[in-house]
């Protein structure tokens, strides 16, 4: 692995800082992360200009995804996470047993701190690169045109009010809930240590009672969030539900695309349950895992390379009425 960085001091990312941005949803933001939950930042994006995978552009190799893969790993960790590039270049060693061909310790990796890039190039493919988009994390940049989906937002926060009380604030109680404060500590203590940990908290009855970090991250340390993104998209959706925005049980609004065929039928429960019965196949974990980094598994394919996301979920096809089954894919 041959490591070059511009445009700063070569060398650790700095610790991260006490601050984190937090955007205020609304209902088409929270829609097109429904419908499109995956690494391009689901804001209100337009219609991609050259068609979705699988695409006459989108016909690369496993190498050439997995760098792009790689790429944003190391963006995220680098510029969102502040930390160390070495623990997520170490991770990626073992993504060359479903790419082959692909060899981390062998591509060459370029991390641009003045423009916040990352580029990775695997020798015999092309070089692929992630950026910061600003506040919307890092995204990779499509091979066939080199320019994000959507235009890139800084998204201002302050921080949570130290005098409020925990979810909303900092304020912290302990003691409503009877618990063993050692034995919790203890539990706490020895399950940080586990390889591969960066945070436990355990909220019991409403309270707080206790949280763990490993060294260099704490509860502002931006990370990748994965599927917990399912979790904090449900909770938005359930806000703008109190609230009157959305309705469960009715067509999610906005969604004019889908006018014209079955999937208008598609409520917003489903798209939260994951049963709205759009198609998306998935390769890994399957006979057909050395497929996983081609473009048509679907599933994986909207981590490994920067189409637009917003406009492939909205051209996806009913594969099954919806409500009829559950299939946990980021499309449905």
């Amino acid at each position: 692995m041959r490591s070059r960085e511009s445009g700063g001091l070569a060398g650790h990312a700095a610790t991260p800082s006490a601050s984190r941005r937090r955007g205020r949803g609304h209902a088409r933001a929270v829609l097109a992360i429904l419908v499109a939950a995956a690494l391009v930042v689901p804001t209100r994006a337009s219609l991609a200009e050259g068609p979705t995978p699988p695409g006459p552009e989108f016909n690369g190799k496993p190498p050439e995804y997995a760098s792009s893969f790689a790429a944003k790993e190391i963006c995220s960790r680098v510029f969102i996470a502040k930390r160390d590039p070495a623990p997520i270049v170490n991770d990626l060693r073992g993504i060359s047993v479903l790419a082959l061909g692909f060899a981390i310790d062998l591509a060459d990796i370029q991390i641009d701190r003045e423009q916040q890039m990352v580029t990775v190039h695997q020798p015999g493919y092309p070089a692929r690169s992630a950026v910061r988009a600003k506040d919307n994390g890092c995204v990779i940049l499509p091979a066939y045109d080199g320019s994000l989906h959507f235009k890139p937002r800084g998204i201002p926060w302050t921080g949570p009010p130290a005098s409020a009380p925990w979810p909303v604030g900092e304020r912290v109680w302990q003691g409503k809930s009877k618990i063993d404060r050692l034995l919790l500590d203890a539990a706490l203590e020895a399950y940080i240590r586990r390889p591969g940990t960066r945070a436990v908290v355990v909220v019991h009855k409403g309270e707080l009672v206790g949280e763990s970090y490993a060294p260099g991250f704490g509860p502002f340390t931006q990370q990748r969030s994965w599927s917990t993104a399912k979790s904090l998209t449900a909770s938005l959706a359930g806000l703008l539900v109190d609230r009157g925005k959305l309705h469960l049980d009715e067509r999610p609004p906005l969604l004019h695309e889908w006018d014209r065929d079955q999937r208008r039928k598609i409520t917003l429960r489903q798209l939260l349950n994951m049963s709205s019965g759009l198609k998306q196949n998935q390769f890994e974990g399957t006979e057909r895992s050395l497929e996983t980094f081609t473009p048509q598994n679907q599933h994986a394919f909207i981590y490994f390379d920067g189409f637009d996301t917003y406009a492939d979920a909205l051209e996806a096809p009913l594969e099954v009425p919806p409500g009829t089954r559950w299939h946990g894919r980021c499309r449905t």
